[in-house]
């Protein structure tokens, strides 16, 4: 199985990305669609896109970009556990 051990910026970056994302799915469930589409989209995509860019730099797997967003896109959960904890379980944990 694949570990990985973020350093503290790859970490901080990795909680930014898991912010967007949650953001994001919290307004498409809760916003009409039009509303989100005019003040939403925008923020989030290019946001997103900027996590994605700096992850990149940072030399972050994919695979663990993917467990962040797989784990963050469910927002209820995102609210109620630590990222931590959720990514502790896929080998993902952050340098002390």
């Amino acid at each position: 199985m694949l570990k990985f051990t973020a350093t503290p910026r790859q970490w901080a970056e990795l909680e930014g990305l898991a912010y967007w994302i949650a953001d994001n799915a919290y307004c498409i469930e809760k916003l009409p669609r039009e509303e989100y589409e005019r003040e939403e989209y925008n923020r989030h995509d290019a946001s997103i896109r900027a996590s994605f860019d700096a992850l990149d730099r940072q030399g972050v797997p994919y695979w663990v970009q993917n467990a962040v967003i797989m784990w963050a896109q469910d927002w209820r959960r995102e609210a109620s556990e630590y990222m931590d904890t959720a990514l502790a379980r896929r080998n993902i944990t952050r340098a002390a």
